[in-house]
């Protein structure tokens, strides 16, 4: 993988975990199986986050 496309890919994952911490900003959903629901979507998408560094990171290496 070339350090520009390294570059972009971390860019990406940069604003994906934005998007995440932006709703962890927010008010969180009312009832508890909202909460759950809220809870585990975020789950997923930050450990789809960290498997897409580490692919860029084994890229590199």
């Amino acid at each position: 993988m070339s350090p520009q496309d390294a570059a972009r890919r971390l860019e990406e994952v940069a604003r994906d975990l934005d998007l995440a911490l932006y709703r962890l900003e927010r008010a969180p959903p009312e009832g508890p199986d909202q909460v759950r629901a809220e809870r585990k979507r975020l789950h997923r998408e930050l450990d789809a986050l960290r498997e897409r560094i580490e692919d860029v990171s084994r890229a590199l290496g």
